[in-house]
């Protein structure tokens, strides 16, 4: 900094002290030693969007330099000087395994992306292991977008719909068939809708649009009127069906979101009701009681005899006040109706956060803020698909475990819990192993204790997976890092980059057998 012209103070009665005026830097004086920015170079603030198709992966997120001296040259003009991720990941909250066989992502995972491409937009996204052809390679299977639904067939009148907003938690079931007799997977995601956004007093948008019809007198050109949300916090959660191999397939002739191949592979199963109800106000009570959808999970104990299965449980925040568990009914395989029954509420909770199936138990556990942070085993009982299910037991397996618990996942070999909590303020982000072991008179207890890992890694901890063998983990950077911590995410100079372990944008993999840890292979 330097230090502009000072003179005496006046008065006898004072000390002589001197007066200093801070001289501002110019952005180029302080940039321009490190990025070779000069004045005159224009920076852009640049990112993915999903406005018109879905963007190549390789798009960088950061700030880019254009040079001033080169603005008529298409290529080559173009620096980057803050940021150094390409992809689409940006606030990863569930994972769930890719097991669809021959997919673009087979061996690794789907992923709920809340703020893919902006806030209040999110994504579902498939990401695998990169290859020398595609070394970032994460696809965009499934965004924020809107599809056609005619009322009444006899008026010349649409609904735009919308699909997926802000997605927070999704199940892959790999048996589900949907309004076909295709054998497929199919993708069920939660939305959380507004996303928090200030609330607006409602209202529908009318635009008008031309179309051509033809009649027993030949061609027609028709006026048609398209109704649609007046804004984007007019959208209440949902559950959104999402077929993540064949973009072009039908659904449901009513409200097909596909009208025609490379359209929307997206159908909603679970409100907002696209032809009685598509524009609800924000915060409006809905008929399937959805308020804070944040965890899925289905259970081999509610299947048909194909092994499909039968009931698909939500896990809602707020809803019934504190919590709730709710129970929908699938359709059968194979059967062209795809309406979701109920929901059906299984029980009440206290301020959960995410829920996860045991194969082990056949329990469904629950992680909760209550208590200090706890985890609860609940013991479900009911006929598959007749919405009767409810919990006959709730044991409290742990608690204490910080009021930051986020992500739930169960080994599937030995039934230990794992438990992972986000960084705050005053702690940082940290995994839970709620070892499990036989108290000798046929039940089991839960013996809590933290992973040792590796530092500046986790920190928005988030979804959670294991298999067995590997533990992985959603993670991106937290609004609560310190100064040290945000310094490990900026980019020093060119030939010397930032460390791209600290706190990466992804899924870290902990192998469990010697705790070793890739920071690199998912993010």
């Amino acid at each position: 900094m330097m230090r502009a012209n000072s003179n005496p103070r006046r008065g006898s009665n004072f000390h002589t002290r001197r007066q200093s005026r801070p001289y501002l830097e110019r952005l180029e004086d302080r940039l321009a030693p490190t990025t070779g920015i000069q004045p005159g170079d224009v920076l852009v603030a640049s990112s993915a969007n999903a406005l018109n198709g879905f963007p190549s992966p390789t798009t960088a997120t950061g700030l880019i330099a254009v040079d001033h001296t080169n603005f008529d040259n298409q290529s080559g003009n173009e620096s980057p000087i803050a940021g150094d991720r390409t992809g689409f990941i940006a606030m990863p909250d569930y994972i769930v395994p890719d097991t669809l066989p021959n997919t673009p992502s087979d061996g690794g995972f789907y992923v709920a992306d809340h703020t893919a491409f902006g806030r209040g937009e999110g994504a579902v996204l498939q990401v695998s292991p990169p290859t020398s052809m595609a070394p970032d390679n994460e696809t965009a299977i499934a965004t924020d977008t809107t599809y056609s639904v005619q009322a009444d067939p006899t008026q010349y009148t649409e609904k735009a719909v919308p699909t997926l907003t802000a997605p927070t938690a999704m199940v892959f079931i790999s048996t589900y068939v949907g309004g076909n007799t295709q054998s497929q997977g199919m993708l069920f995601v939660a939305s959380s809708g507004s996303d928090n956004f200030p609330n607006s007093m409602g209202g529908i948008t009318q635009t008008m649009k031309q179309e051509t019809i033809q009649t027993s007198n030949g061609p027609q050109t028709i006026t048609v009127t398209v109704n649609q949300s007046a804004n984007p916090s007019d959208r209440n959660p949902n559950i959104v069906m999402v077929d993540p191999s064949n973009p072009s397939q039908n659904y449901h002739n009513e409200s097909d979101p596909i009208k025609m191949p490379g359209g929307p592979n997206q159908q909603v199963v679970v409100y907002p009701d696209p032809v009685a109800d598509p524009f609800p106000l924000p915060n409006q009570s809905s008929q399937d009681a959805l308020v804070d959808p944040i965890g899925m999970a289905v259970s081999r104990q509610f299947q048909d005899n194909n092994g499909a299965p039968t009931d698909l449980f939500v896990l809602d925040g707020r809803a019934g006040g504190t919590g709730e568990i709710l129970d929908f009914t699938l359709p059968t395989p194979g059967s062209t109706n795809t309406t979701i029954g109920g929901p059906h509420v299984v029980v009440g909770l206290g301020s959960p956060v995410d829920m996860a199936y045991d194969p082990v138990t056949g329990d469904l556990m629950v992680v909760e803020q209550a208590n200090g942070g706890s985890v609860l085993s609940l013991t479900l009982s009911g006929n598959p698909g007749a919405g009767n299910v409810g919990a006959t037991s709730i044991t409290q397996l742990a608690s204490n475990l910080g009021s930051a618990v986020d992500g739930i996942a169960v080994n599937p070999l030995n039934g230990n819990i794992y438990v992972d909590t986000a960084e705050t303020p005053t702690a940082p982000a940290q995994v839970w192993q709620l070892q499990r072991t036989s108290d000798g008179q046929g039940g089991f207890t839960y013996t809590p204790s933290t992973l040792s890992l590796q530092g500046e890694v986790l920190s928005n901890a988030k979804g959670m997976y294991c298999d067995g063998n590997m533990l992985y983990v959603a993670t991106s950077p937290s609004p609560y890092l310190t100064r040290s911590e945000a310094l490990a995410l900026s980019t020093a100079t060119a030939a010397q980059p930032r460390d791209s372990s600290k706190f990466p944008t992804g899924i870290v993999s902990y192998r469990l057998s010697d705790a070793q840890m890739d920071t690199a292979t998912l993010t």
